[in-house]
């Protein structure tokens, strides 16, 4: 999976609920500049920070997965 495509999900849908970086940075305590790389897919994610993310955003990990999947698929068109 692409990370720039997964980050932009991450970075919708905390957009979505009105949140900052930097809610979301410490609801996982992790850094700012942390989210920030994965947003702009400059990081990769590990499961248990993207657990954390879907908790925050309450969805599913398979939500923010499959969105980024369909869209990685729609770009490559």
């Amino acid at each position: 999976m692409d990370r720039r495509i997964l980050g932009k999900r991450i970075r919708e849908e905390r957009t979505r609920i009105g949140l900052t970086q930097e809610q979301i940075a410490e609801y996982m305590d992790v850094s700012t500049t942390y989210i920030g790389l994965v947003e702009r897919g400059e990081r990769a994610v590990t499961l248990e920070k993207l657990v954390l993310l879907a908790e925050c955003f309450h969805v599913t990990v398979d939500s923010l997965l499959r969105e980024a999947e369909r869209q990685e698929s729609l770009d490559k068109k």
